[in-house]
């Protein structure tokens, strides 16, 4: 196996944060990317998702042009992207691979409000046990 030579980010990149900003599918039992990666044709041998500079929204494709070009801009799709004159293409398990991201981050953002909520739940019932100690 040959090493990427592809640099990882030490920090989430502005490009990806900004997605973060629209809820993103987050079903836990469907993996974009691998439903498409662990395909044996597939897996070595990938489409590619195009985004043109004329369409704003992305044709269906989840990311619109701007987006695209800001990813390529901040190098998260470095490598796994082709340039053409009007056009961005982007490798589909790349985009696979950022869309589940996207949705496992918001996963962790409602399992965070959810234990938020126990949290201020046994802060009640803790205040409500003080209360009735010092009416005893």
């Amino acid at each position: 196996m040959t090493m990427s030579n592809i640099e990882k980010n030490s920090q989430i990149p502005a490009s990806v944060l900004s997605l973060l900003a629209q809820r993103w599918r987050d079903d836990p039992r469907y993996s974009a990317f691998e439903g498409q990666f662990q395909d044996l044709e597939r897996g070595g041998d990938p489409s590619w998702y195009h985004y043109y500079s004329s369409d704003r929204t992305g044709g269906g494709n989840c990311l619109s042009h701007a987006e695209v070009s800001s990813l390529i801009h901040d190098s998260v799709f470095e490598g796994v992207c082709r340039r053409g004159e009007n056009t961005l293409s982007v490798n589909e398990h790349a985009q696979h691979a950022l869309v589940d991201f996207l949705g496992e981050v918001y996963r962790a953002w409602d399992k965070f409000q959810d234990r938020v909520v126990l949290a201020e739940q046994s802060d009640r019932s803790a205040e409500f046990d003080a209360a009735d100690d010092a009416a005893s």
